[in-house]
């Protein structure tokens, strides 16, 4: 790659995404520039122009979908657009036949390559160069493997596959990684020997064939797994997730939508009782056990799961339902003016819908981070207002954005519906904390026999709880979301068991506290407050309540006045020390 083409690359791929590994290292050794954009502004295209244009960016790197909305954007300011860009670098997904003619458009002296591989070979490892596009294709090919890789179809029998014929993709090379942390199952399960050759290989799960010019063919996935906005995703684990819910008897979670862009996951549900919960319930209770991209936009209930033949749920009949049937509790309302009229249009191209009300919320209706980021730049073209993703969040229904656009000046920026003034906000930032360290003893005990630790059930607080385990004698208090201590004892035991954690070893030492960091004294009776603040010895307060779209005051009782508490147990009745735990974000 000419050096010219390294100068500088804009940083759009999250860190929990593989292709961010390469924006970081790749970049870096080649003494490139890493433009990271504004985290209030990482889904914005208008930003990406910006520090595109800004800081002369010469190659991106990122899933189609994103290149998609910068052409979308780009094409509604034709005056901002002096690109510098040299090279695109897109995989992930299937890149969308018309984009690289609309890219050249737009950008005529940049060259296109279409990345691929499992993150399990070291993220990508398979290429094509994208030059003229053929008019009998319906995918752009996957490619070539790259140096020191190479690719197999095989069958069944992991027999080579004749060219044109499907089979699975295998791929061998050093790039392949030594297995799943603490898996062995699925390490055995994924990689390989050749039974003939003894090469090592890795079982990608992915459907493809050779093409006559020797390059590859993709077609998909050969299991249920679901693809979506580059991310991989088991439906069953957020079907497991759902049959948790004491409300809800059995679920199925499918994939809708025509084009890549616009697919989202829908979960198809049947209660327990005729008692159903809430869209908005159901979001919260996900959002606790799952990543925002693997929430479903729709929730349907029926009475019954349609069943095949064979007795299996029929997925193509849950796919003829009428689209986002149960996903709003409200009724239909029509547009009632010109403004919710316009808005209305808008939706109906972006979400394909045949008819909307204007009360319904556009996340429920299959709306996600791609789709709102079309609407807003469609909406600010077409009013000549600045829309933006935090309007949308806020205001997420026709009625409640026209209200919005009816409060702006001509072709000016939104006015605000909700101003919250500077010292508002400094007083809100205030704690009036009454501790008072007033134990029996200040002395602790250097070897604690009883711990309290928060966030147990998350990612980060599993690995605490097992090391807390395994390196100490003491009993574990874990405070836990629950109806009840059993159920609160099973959460935190699937949770170790989620990560390969769990030992039977640990049965009697682990105890729950029912309880919520958001509540006075935890959420614990004031007896129960009162024997914690004898009995344990040490804290590590690992838990926390994240939503980088919530405002502080949506965020402070769990994460401010929940660590206020924390400090109030630790004071009284004896001095305990507490182990503060924050990050940003952890991804497994």
């Amino acid at each position: 790659m000419a050096s010219n083409e390294w100068r500088s690359l804009l940083a759009l791929t999250a860190l929990n995404h593989d292709l961010s590994v390469y924006d970081i290292f790749g970049m870096l050794a080649a003494g490139g520039t890493l433009v990271i954009p504004s985290a209030a502004k990482v889904r914005d295209p208008a930003h990406w122009l910006e520090l595109t244009i800004e800081h002369k960016v010469t190659l991106w790197n990122s899933v189609p979908a994103m290149m998609e909305m910068l052409l979308d954007y780009a094409d509604s300011v034709p005056d901002k657009r002096n690109f510098n860009l040299r090279l695109a670098i897109l995989g992930g997904d299937f890149i969308p036949l018309s984009l690289p003619d609309r890219l050249r458009k737009l950008i005529p002296q940049i060259s296109l390559l279409s990345i691929g591989g499992p993150t399990e070979t070291t993220v990508w490892n398979i290429w094509y160069p994208v030059e003229t596009i053929n008019p009998d294709w319906k995918s752009i090919p996957y490619g070539r493997p790259i140096a020191n890789t190479k690719y197999y179809v095989f069958n069944e029998k992991l027999e080579d596959c004749p060219t044109w014929v499907a089979g699975e993709l295998y791929c061998s090379g050093i790039g392949l990684a030594k297995g799943y942390w603490n898996n062995p199952n699925k390490t055995n399960a994924s990689f390989i020997h050749h039974p003939r050759t003894g090469e090592r290989l890795y079982r990608t799960g992915d459907r493809g064939r050779y093409l006559p010019d020797g390059n590859i063919e993709f077609l998909g996935r050969v299991d249920f797994q679901i693809k979506l906005r580059g991310y991989r995703i088991e439906p069953g684990e957020i079907e497991a997730a759902l049959i948790e819910h004491p409300q809800i008897k059995t679920a199925v979670v499918t994939v809708v939508g025509e084009r890549d862009r616009d697919k989202h996951l829908i979960a198809y549900l049947v209660p327990t009782s005729e008692t159903k919960v809430s869209v908005e319930q159901l979001r919260g209770y996900l959002s606790k056990k799952l990543p925002e991209y693997a929430i479903p936009s729709n929730f349907d209930w029926l009475e019954t799961l349609p069943l095949s033949a064979n007795g299996k749920v029929d997925r193509n009949a849950l796919l003829n339902l009428e689209r986002a049937k149960s996903s709003s509790d409200r009724p239909f309302i029509p547009p009632r003016n010109p403004i919710e009229e316009k808005i209305a249009s808008i939706w109906l191209k972006i979400l394909e819908l045949e008819r909307v009300s204007v009360e319904a919320d556009f996340f429920q209706l299959g709306g996600n981070s791609l789709l709102a980021t079309q609407l807003v730049v469609a909406l600010s073209s077409a009013f000549q207002v600045n829309v933006s993703l935090q309007d949308l969040f806020e205001k997420p229904t026709i009625a409640r954005l026209a209200e919005l656009i009816a409060t702006t000046s001509d072709r000016g920026t939104l006015v605000s519906t909700r101003t919250i003034p500077i010292k508002t906000l400094a007083a809100e930032a205030n704690l009036a904390i009454d501790l008072a360290i007033e134990p029996s003893s200040v002395d602790f005990n250097i070897e604690p026999k009883h711990i309290l630790i928060t966030g147990a059930t998350g990612f980060l607080g599993a690995f605490l709880l097992r090391d807390l385990l395994k390196q100490t004698q003491a009993d574990l208090y874990c405070l836990v979301r629950a109806n009840n201590r059993e159920q609160g004892a099973k959460r935190l035991q699937q949770n170790l068991e989620t990560y390969q954690l769990w030992d039977d070893n640990f049965q009697g030492r682990i105890i729950p506290i029912v309880g919520d960091l958001s509540q006075l004294r935890l959420g614990i009776s004031e007896s129960d407050w009162r024997s914690l603040c004898e009995q344990i010895d040490a804290i590590y307060h690992n838990g926390a309540f994240i939503n980088f779209t919530y405002q502080y005051s949506d965020l402070k009782a769990a994460n401010v006045l929940g660590t206020q508490e924390i400090l109030r147990l630790a004071s009284q009745f004896k001095v305990k020390p507490v182990h503060f735990i924050s990050s940003v974000a952890v991804f497994f």
